[in-house]
């Protein structure tokens, strides 16, 4: 399963769209404690995280990350505080908003 946390229905889209091209399955929450919730019982293989969440839940993305195999975090680039936070974080990868969106279907298939 590959998770989104995010309140941006555009990149949901995008991601989504992505995803089933891949045939793998795609869930999109607002939360963290949303996110916590759909992986009970279910194996996340990819992360993704906007990390212009409204009420984004810090102290509980950071052990969120921790037990994924894989998680990115993105945010548009002149948010470069909450780029920086990203990246003190144990993320794979921290990407500009515009970064995600161009290599989204890279990212879902694991090439990037």
């Amino acid at each position: 399963m590959i998770l989104l946390i995010s309140e941006d229905l555009m990149m949901s889209s995008t991601v989504s769209a992505a995803v089933r091209a891949e045939a793998g399955t795609f869930r999109f929450v607002g939360s963290v404690d949303r996110a916590n919730a759909k992986l009970e019982g279910n194996e996340c293989e990819l992360l993704l995280v906007d990390l212009q969440t409204a009420g984004l839940d810090w102290d509980e993305l950071e052990k969120l990350v921790a037990q994924v195999p894989r998680a990115i975090g993105f945010a548009q680039h002149v948010h470069v505080d909450l780029l920086k936070r990203g990246r003190d974080l144990a993320f794979e990868n921290v990407l500009t908003r515009g970064q995600m969106h161009a290599g989204v279907s890279d990212i879902v298939a694991g090439e990037l």
